[in-house]
């Protein structure tokens, strides 16, 4: 049995709702991330929000295209829209502490199979300063080499 779902670009909340500056935008749509930011692009340009988003990779040999060419769709939206990327490493799968944020250019490719935590990332506007986390257990800001 299939079921059709009704979709609508979230550039419509501009439209219906006045969207305040500082939001922070959850995504975690299971390979359908470019969508949704392909239908934000006005709020990514107007509202600026940082992003919290899930980017699964392949999980079978078969899908590795499909998926890296999702991924690199993801890379141009926040391209276009200057967004910086950020890797969130975990302490480790169970504690739940992020150990560091790690700006990276594109996202890892290829099969996962090594790390169950490391699949979630920050989309950050350029202009956006980050505050440096520093101490024992907490968050560092790490660029990509």
């Amino acid at each position: 049995m299939s079921q059709w779902v009704a979709t609508y670009p979230l550039d419509l909340l501009i439209d219906l709702a006045a969207l305040p500056s500082g939001v922070l935008m959850k995504i975690d749509v299971e390979g359908f991330e470019a969508d949704v930011l392909a239908g934000a692009t006005r709020i990514l340009r107007d509202i600026r929000p940082v992003i919290l988003c899930e980017i699964l990779r392949a999980y079978v040999e078969p899908s590795i295209a499909f998926t890296n060419e999702r991924m690199s769709k993801v890379e141009q939206i926040l391209a276009d829209q200057r967004y910086r990327i950020f890797y969130i490493e975990m302490e480790n799968e169970i504690s739940g502490r992020i150990r560091a944020l790690r700006e990276i250019s594109s996202f890892p490719r290829g099969l996962w199979k090594d790390n169950p935590t490391g699949m979630d990332y920050l989309f950050v506007p350029a202009e956006m300063a980050l505050p440096a986390f520093t101490g024992s257990g907490g968050l560092s800001l790490v660029r990509e080499a």
